[in-house]
């Protein structure tokens, strides 16, 4: 099933805390999964293994009844489970389960038992996002779209000259003598060239209404042009620059060259892509939160306006790690140690932030940018985490 903003939420707002979410690295082309058993089967029962003896001692007898028959069950479902894809997710309970086959690739795999742990599942939403791609050439356009690994092909459209009703053009009539003897091109052969000149810049624009349209339809994150220099070019001068701004790169890729192959060249421009926007919004909120403006750092600081309902986008360092402290009555956050809040004086719950951030940006509406690379670096150097706020 398609995993959209609506599925995060579902998952966010299910009060239940017995559910097991798994997310495993079942790409059958790594060595490590070719043995028998594959390597994602065994880390998943040791995980289990440990996870049952961690847990265990702190649950009722019932919960931990519970606990174990679910361990069989994922285990005996994952036993029998053939790849469908590289990434295996699921959200499981003794009467429930969520479950997506991926061929976009979790970076590790990983376990938790609670409510459900929908981080990892952001990431791959923010590194995967849904691209538009369209290769063109003088005479033809091709449209494809690619969303967690996964391309789908939206058509194609072609210029089809017909020139019976042009008026007719002697292509093999003789050059003019000039000057010396030097021999000037017919002007019937000038007039033929233009008028095919004259139909496929029609056809950019064709091409370029196309995806205006398209991107208004779809809101893809980001938009690739492939094909012919000169063809992209056209498309791109007759694109409104809202939409001209969403093409991240050029794709160099054959019109007619296979999904899969479109999509490992896209993907190293599309990662370049991402990386730069993310160092832009990292940029943006450092300038803003340092200089006094509307931006916060530190995850006591970033949380409680988050809390507030004053942060317009979240910016998170991934992987998202560390805990927090949290006032059980006034829900004040902060990094000290203390037994009671420094606020009210209410107990205190020590939280990891990777439960805490999607639910709470999920609940005030917060936009959630997890960043890797060197934007997650420089971000890591201010407590990791920082935001845009809305005033």
């Amino acid at each position: 099933m398609l995993i959209d903003r609506q599925v995060i939420a579902n998952l966010l707002e299910m009060e239940r805390d017995d559910v097991l979410s798994i997310y495993l690295n079942v790409d059958p082309t790594r060595p490590e999964n070719q043995t028998s058993p594959p390597a994602y089967r065994i880390w998943l029962k040791n995980a289990l293994d440990e996870l049952e003896e961690k847990v265990a001692p702190s649950l009722s007898r019932e919960r931990r009844m519970a606990l174990r028959k679910l361990r069989e069950q994922v285990i005996s479902y994952v036993n029998a489970y053939l790849p469908q894809g590289r990434s295996l997710i699921l959200f499981t309970a003794n009467d429930f389960r969520r479950e997506f086959s991926l061929l976009a690739q979790v970076n590790e795999n990983y376990l938790h038992y609670g409510r459900p742990d929908v981080t990892p599942l952001l990431w791959l939403l923010d590194e995967y996002e849904r691209v538009g791609i369209v290769l063109v050439d003088n005479f033809q356009a091709r449209f494809l779209s690619a969303y967690l690994g996964k391309v789908a092909s939206y058509g194609e459209t072609e210029l089809t000259l017909d020139t019976t009703t042009w008026p007719r053009y002697d292509l093999r009539a003789p050059t003019a003598r000039g000057t010396h003897g030097a021999h000037i091109k017919g002007s019937n052969v000038d007039a033929f060239e233009d008028r095919v000149a004259e139909k496929v810049a029609g056809f950019w624009r064709e091409v370029a209404d196309r995806i205006t349209r398209w991107q208004a339809e779809e809101k893809f994150s980001y938009l690739l042009l492939g094909g012919e220099e000169k063809a992209i070019a056209g498309v791109m001068e007759n694109l409104p620059p809202e939409v001209a701004r969403k093409v991240a790169d050029k794709l160099i890729a054959p019109l007619y060259a296979s999904e899969h192959e479109i999509l490992l060249r896209a993907k190293p421009r599309l990662e370049a892509a991402e990386r730069r926007r993310e160092e832009e919004v990292v940029r943006k909120a450092l300038d803003a939160a340092l200089s006094g403006g509307q931006g916060a750092v530190g995850p006591a600081d970033v949380l409680n306006t988050l809390r507030e309902g004053r942060v317009h986008t979240l910016i998170v360092a991934w992987p998202v790690k560390g805990e927090v402290l949290r006032c059980r009555a006034c829900s004040f956050f902060f990094l000290e140690e203390k037994s009671h809040c420094p606020l009210c004086g209410g107990e205190v719950a020590k939280e990891a932030l990777r439960e805490v951030i999607p639910r709470l940006a999920f609940y005030h509406g917060a936009e959630v940018e997890l960043v890797a690379g060197e934007p997650a670096r420089q971000l890591t150097e201010h407590g990791g985490m920082a935001a845009i706020l809305r005033y």
